[in-house]
């Protein structure tokens, strides 16, 4: 079996990938969807998260809208950098 070929999908894994960049290609609001969509994983210390999700939990929120809210707020005038906006 060839590298490429993938038994449990069918197909080779070249020409699934092609397939899939032609359904994007012609698919724009796919392929927003797609770029918008990816995420950022951050590794924070569970003790210090521990505060943050309660407090959403409290506001029947997620974690992820009240990360964004709170940066949204943070004050940037001590960042010269970004001080006009980031």
């Amino acid at each position: 079996m060839a590298l490429t070929e993938n038994p449990c999908v069918g197909g080779s894994i070249p020409a699934r990938l092609t397939n899939f960049i032609l359904l994007l290609a012609f698919n724009k609001a796919a392929l927003t969807r797609l770029l918008y969509r990816l995420k950022t994983a951050l590794d924070i210390n569970d003790t210090l998260l521990a505060k943050p999700k309660a407090v959403a939990a409290s506001q029947r929120t997620s974690l992820t809208r009240f990360i964004e809210e709170e940066l949204q707020l943070r004050q940037w005038s001590h960042c010269p950098k970004y001080a006009h906006g980031v």
